[in-house]
């Protein structure tokens, strides 16, 4: 997936299977693997500003934000801080998620592209969401530089980015109506149950 596949087509699955969660922090969950690990290795890895075994460990744009240990750090440390950030920190957890699942699927369109078969243990998506429990290292990024993988992902991801974009356009509408729509009061009584004077 790209930046709105992952936005609408995430968060949708997200606030599907629970409709009362934070939008923003769904949506921020959404993008924080890529958040972290796109600036980890265009910015530290592939500049070699790191020491070359710290680029060995960081070998691609799926590492340590793609892993679920990432999203249940964040969830974890929404157990710790005050209640008010817990159904933020929550909900990003599973935007995380939601995230890893996605890029799993788009590697299977990726396969589906190029003619190749799909196996989940090919998948560097399936293999950072596992790690270290999939037992191999992250998957290694064939990109140059960040501007060829943004033009070969869009180019891969424009119906998932169309559907994204809808997606997203109708949760955040969803959102602004139930902000604007006012309580509806709570009466004990039953209608025709008016006092007698």
């Amino acid at each position: 997936m790209f930046v709105f596949g992952h936005l609408g087509i995430g968060s949708g699955i997200v606030l599907l299977a629970k409709r009362d969660l934070p939008i923003g922090g769904v949506l921020a969950g959404t993008l924080l693997p890529d958040l972290i690990d796109k600036p980890l290795f265009y910015g530290l890895v592939r500049t070699r500003v790191l020491p070359e075994a710290a680029c060995a460990w960081l070998p691609g744009t799926r590492t340590v934000g793609h892993t679920l240990i990432a999203a249940a750090l964040v969830a974890l440390v929404g157990f710790v801080l005050k209640p008010e950030l817990r159904g933020s920190l929550m909900a990003a957890a599973l935007g995380m998620a939601s995230h890893d699942a996605l890029d799993v699927l788009s590697d299977a369109l990726a396969s589906a592209h190029l003619g190749v078969p799909f196996t989940l243990a090919g998948s560097g998506a399936w293999r950072a969401a596992l790690f270290p429990l999939a037992g191999t290292p992250f998957g290694v990024s064939v990109s140059i530089d960040f501007l060829q993988h943004f033009l070969a992902a869009l180019k891969l991801h424009v119906a998932t980015e169309i559907l994204g974009a809808s997606l997203l356009g109708a949760a955040l509408y969803v959102a602004r109506e139930r902000r604007a729509a006012p309580a509806s009061p709570i009466t004990t009584e039953r209608p025709g149950s008016e006092a007698r004077g």
